[in-house]
């Protein structure tokens, strides 16, 4: 084959300059210099030997491929094998930071221009520049590469007027463009971090020229720095693209960053940073990715950011992070790159402020008016067990002073989007998708969740779990759902604030000071303020969910109680007030207004409708107060309010709905309308009381009252009676077993509540009967005056015995309780007694008596022990006959007085028997008089022989006498055969000696048979 030349200046490169022609594209075949002749060779390793190839393949073509060279360079004494985008800065003085290092056979030229393009020699000024590296071979372009550049200050920018190390609290490194903020990012995400990253920031950099001297940070993660974000950062038409800062646990922020001022080092103020983040599904994302130990505060964020799992407006991942007093208004979605309705992806941490934090450093003093949402990048919903939070996606540690509030000036691009709605499937809260720490003093300001998984976890303070403290829903927008069954797990914890009315939230501490929601930037905002205005008709209620209201702590513009009796009180119509409440308050609040439901206009005060203002009130309330005013013709007040009686004719009334707060009422309510009143016909029905009531009460509280109007029988009614006592003595004595008293409608009160209404009334007079019941009622000078002091029961009033019905029912009581009305109880207040045993309480027997057969009264398990006062009277004929122990007129007494009292009869018994008392313990026993035969019989199983000591002339004349009475030990009786003197010895707690036993009249003819 002929030999031919081979040439071309097509094939300029761009970042790389050609090298060769090769018969194989990737340069591993013949090497084809620039001009090289082919040849005419077809042996091995030979261009015709390809050709030759090729020929005998039938191919008639023989392609040869361009091969090309990055243009490597040195920038700022970092080799660059080729030009990859990567941002290339140098610092201002600077030259001679620019070489090519291609290869020695080629010629290479750089040539600089600004940014008006205009060519320039070498720049060291700050600026923004570009520099094109060509390459040429034998007068031919071969290659050529711009590299876009900046000259700066340095990494950072400097504080004015600063002094110290730069870096340190008094010289922060300055944050005040977009450039600084990638610097940051370049450096901190830097796999090859320090001094090849950092061109003056970093110990060790700028070719070692910085020391440690002069700059804070020793490594990429500038633990112990401190940056100031000096102005605001992009725009909203200009997000700055950022790459977030902090990627993992080994490239993390561990500095101390702040909005501030550029000459001041004290300032602290809130910069705005607009962000473009678009990386969905990757993990760490947020102005910060990855913090740890750092400490953020005084930033707000705005625009958009897309990551995966832990991703946050301003932080992914905290782990032990302070931040306070920032600001996220961005769409801020945790996502998947998967397009497809659903995934089963979990683990996703999505926050308006951070996505996930841990450790000890709180977050505090923040708000969210963003959008953030746990989703697809298509839209759709991730799975559940996905946390999204409008402050922290997931908290693991405090979250205080955090509001979620709702600005209707946030718009986005997304038709789903809306200021301050957290959206997902799971886990969804205003504050904190779910918590395993503290939630205090936040707030959900016209928040709203939106879900699709059917049983999500959704709240407004927290979707799930944490201690919830003094936290408050405050106007929550309703939450909307695309679940198929929704049956969502509604967190409870946090309070509800709902109300249509203003509410302004307040400092409390510092006198109720007025704030914005978003002022809890810097305000520890504790409680709100309600304003209020409420129309003639209606009443403000303020209450929980259940209608038990919850009082505010303070009221302020609001008419006081006063306003309602003055004669101007009727042209007052609106209420309008502000309440007060703290945010420790332990309940749900729910300020509304509603109608105050009797309607008194045009109505009739009849038998039908005489009840004016009763509907039920919350709890707390003050019970609706009623005034009414006269009216002349015109209809204009007159005079005061008439607030103690209310006649037949028209009135003005005022109804007001009251509460009390501290020590003022206040009137949260008013209704006026026209009252007329007509009168009613009353009969007041007969009363039957036994002795020992409050009749006076029992009256007023107690009695039927009918009526009729119209023949209509008044069935339900707000009426009491009261009579006039000193006209009636209810506590006098009884003397034939009632007393009856005719009352005179003169003498009778009618009442509605404290109202006085007796002239509304035709009032019957009506009959009061007082009987004795239990015993009799015998005093003197007792009344309603002097009765509480004078119970019956007591010594100027005792009971009454003057029957043997009365003294045998005093036993029966004793032993079996069942008294009507000689016991205290609710009813009988006036009476001395409190239990069957009489304790404390007076008897006299006002009559002698033949008692008959009468039970003991009184037995060791049921003791008397009161004071029995015989007033020298007698009860004979007593018959006692009872085998058993404890026997005689008072069987078993305790504490008991017994005197002026004779009795005669027969009372037998087997054991502590006693004419007067079988066994008396503790007790008094004064000028009694035993007139009965008393006889103690032990039963038939007891041989008591040989305790009984036989006396004959004085002296005992044998132990073991075995003969009882008339000898007959079988009979044990006392026989008429052989009388005699003797000491039983019964060796018992009781011991009988001394008695004379007479019979056949012995002992009186016997005189040395009477005992010694």
């Amino acid at each position: 084959m002929a030999a031919s030349n081979i040439s071309s200046n097509f094939y300029v490169g761009n970042r790389q300059y050609f090298t060769e022609w090769n018969t194989s594209a990737d340069g591993n075949g013949i090497h084809m210099g620039i001009g090289a002749s082919t040849g005419t060779s077809v042996a091995a390793n030979t261009f015709g030997n390809v050709v030759k190839a090729n020929l005998a393949a039938g191919n008639t073509t023989t392609t040869l491929y361009a091969q090309y060279t990055g243009i490597s360079f040195v920038f700022n004494r970092q080799n660059y094998s080729i030009y990859n985008n990567e941002v290339l800065q140098v610092l201002q003085g600077k030259s001679g930071y620019l070489t090519s290092t291609v290869d020695s056979s080629y010629t290479t030229t750089i040539t600089y221009k600004d940014s008006s393009n205009s060519t320039i020699s070498e720049p060291t000024s700050i600026g923004v520049y570009s520099a094109t590296i060509t390459v040429t071979k034998d007068g031919k372009t071969r290659g050529s590469v711009t590299l876009p550049f900046e000259i700066i200050e340095g990494d950072f920018g400097k504080l004015d007027g600063a002094s110290g190390k730069w870096g340190s609290l008094s010289n922060p490194y300055v944050i005040k463009n977009a450039t600084h903020l990638k610097n940051l990012s370049r450096i901190v995400n830097s796999d090859t971090p320090g001094t090849q990253t950092a061109l003056n920031s970093i110990v060790g950099s700028d070719g070692g020229a910085v020391t440690a001297d002069k700059v804070v940070a020793v490594d990429n993660k500038f633990a112990n720095c401190y940056f100031v974000i000096s102005a605001d950062i992009g725009s909203a038409s200009a997000p700055v693209s950022l790459t977030p800062i902090g990627n993992n646990a080994s490239n993390y922020f561990a500095g101390t960053i702040y909005g501030g001022s550029l000459n001041n080092v004290n300032a602290r103020n809130l910069r705005t940073i607009y962000l473009n983040i678009q990386q969905s599904g990757v993990n760490n994302v947020g102005l910060f990715g990855y913090a740890s130990g750092a400490n953020i505060s005084y930033i707000k964020i705005a625009g958009s950011i897309f990551g995966g799992a832990y991703t946050g407006g301003v932080v992914g991942y905290a782990d032990g992070v302070a931040i306070s007093h920032v600001v996220n208004e961005a769409f801020v979605r945790g996502t998947s790159v998967a397009s497809n309705s659903e995934i089963s992806a979990s683990g996703v941490f999505v926050g308006g402020i951070a996505g996930f934090t841990h450790g000890s450093a709180p977050v505090s003093y923040c708000y969210n008016s963003g959008y953030v949402s746990a989703l697809t990048e298509s839209g759709n919903y991730l799975s559940n067990s996905n946390f999204v939070g409008g402050i922290v996606g997931y908290a693991r540690t405090e979250v205080s002073y955090c509001a979620n509030i709702y600005d209707s000036s946030i718009t986005f691009d997304s038709s789903e989007a809306r200021s301050a709605r957290i959206e997902g499937n799971d886990y969804l809260g205003g504050i904190v998708g779910n918590s395993s720490s503290t939630i205090k003093y936040c707030y959900d300001v016209q928040g709203q969740r939106k879900y699709r998984y059917n049983t999500g976890r959704i709240g407004a303070i927290t979707g799930s779990g944490g201690t919830v403290e003094n936290s408050w829903v405050v106007n929550e927008s309703t939450a909307e759902t695309t679940a198929s069954n929704p049956n969502a797990v509604v967190s409870t914890l946090g309070k509800k604030l709902v109300t249509s009315f203003a509410v302004t939230p307040i400092v409390i501490n510092s006198g109720e000071t007025e704030v914005t929601w978003t002022d809890i930037l810097s305000q520890n905002i504790n409680g709100f303020k309600i304003s209020t205005s409420v129309a003639s008709g209606y009443y403000l209620k303020l209450s929980n969910n259940n209608g038990n209201g919850v009082l505010p702590y303070k009221v302020g513009n609001g008419y006081t109680a006063q306003n309602s009796t003055s004669s101007t009180a009727i042209t007052q119509g609106n209420i309008s007030c502000d309440v007060y409440y703290n945010a420790t308050t332990s309940n749900d609040i729910y300020v509304q207004v509603e109608a105050i439901n009797p309607n008194t206009d045009s109505k009739t005060y009849n038998a039908n409708a005489q009840q004016i203002g009763s509907f039920a009130l919350p709890t707390g309330y003050e019970t609706l107060a009623t005034f009414y005013f006269d009216r002349d013709d015109n209809g204009n007040p007159t005079g005061t309010p008439l607030l103690s009686k209310t006649n037949a004719g028209t009135y003005a009334v005022i109804s007001d709905v009251k509460i009390k707060v501290g020590n003022v009422t206040y009137v949260v309510g008013r209704k006026q309308a026209n009252w007329t009143i007509t009168p009613l016909y009353l009969r007041v029905s007969n009363a039957t009381f036994n002795y020992g009531v409050n009749v006076e009460k029992q009256l007023q509280n107690n009695i039927v009252i009918s009526a009729t109007s119209g023949g209509t029988a008044l069935t339900s009614h707000p009426f009491s009676v009261v009579i006039d006592s000193s006209a009636y003595n209810f506590y006098k004595s009884i003397t034939s077993g009632q007393n009856t008293f005719a009352i005179t409608s003169d003498k009778i009160t009618v009442k509605s509540g404290d109202n006085i209404v007796t002239g509304n009334f035709v009032i019957s007079g009506f009959e009061v009967v007082i009987k004795e019941s239990d015993f009799g009622v015998e005093n003197s000078g007792i009344n309603g005056n002097n009765i509480d002091n004078n119970k019956w029961g007591s010594r100027n009033n005792p009971y009454i015995i003057r029957t043997f019905i009365q003294l045998d029912k005093l036993s029966s009581i004793v032993r079996n309780g069942g008294a009507v009305n000689s016991i205290k109880t609710g009813l009988y207040e006036y009476v001395t007694a409190t239990d069957k045993t009489y304790a404390g309480a007076y008897f006299k027997l006002a009559v002698s008596l033949s008692a008959g057969n009468i039970t003991p009264i009184g037995t060791n398990t049921a003791v008397f022990s009161g004071f029995f006062d015989g007033n020298n009277k007698t009860l004979s004929g007593i018959n006692i006959n009872k085998a058993g122990s404890y026997v005689g007129l008072f069987g078993y007494t305790s504490g008991a007085t017994i005197q002026n009292l004779t009795i005669s009869g027969a009372v037998k018994g087997s054991k502590y028997v006693g004419g007067v008392v079988g066994y008396a313990l503790n007790t008094t026993i004064y000028n009694v008089t035993n007139n009965a035969t008393v006889t103690a019989r032990y039963s038939v199983d007891k041989d008591l022989s040989t305790s009984i000591r036989q006396y004959d002339g004085g002296n005992q004349t044998n132990e073991g006498f075995d003969k009882v009475f008339d000898g007959k030990t079988s009979t044990k009786f006392c026989g008429t055969q052989s009388g005699m003197s003797f000491v039983a010895d019964l060796r018992s707690r009781l011991a009988i000696s001394g008695f004379a036993i007479t019979n056949a009249n012995d002992t009186e003819s016997n005189s040395n048979r009477r005992p010694k």
